[in-house]
């Protein structure tokens, strides 16, 4: 039970982490062009794409590491065999 969790973490994470950058993408192309037309209402997206992208950023690493920690769990858990017992 425990894999499956970690690897929904694992994709959960990687998702956020995709997710963070192409915000982080989209929040740059954004600041160029209200760079080039000045401020206004609707030029307001780079902060929320900023926030976005750091928002997913965040959440994406605490995931990914929550996934390590729960598979470095998972591999301590199982009890190893030894031969030399028979």
């Amino acid at each position: 039970m425990k894999k499956i969790i970690s690897i929904g973490l694992w994709i959960v994470g990687g998702f956020l982490l995709l997710i963070a950058l192409v915000a982080g993408g989209a929040s740059i192309l954004a600041l160029i062009a209200r760079a080039q037309h000045g401020r206004g209402l609707f030029f307001a997206d780079v902060e929320f794409l900023g926030l976005m992208a750091f928002t997913a950023a965040i959440l994406g690493a605490a995931t990914l590491f929550a996934a390590k920690k729960l598979s470095a769990f998972e591999k301590r858990d199982v009890p190893q065999h030894n031969p030399t017992d028979d």
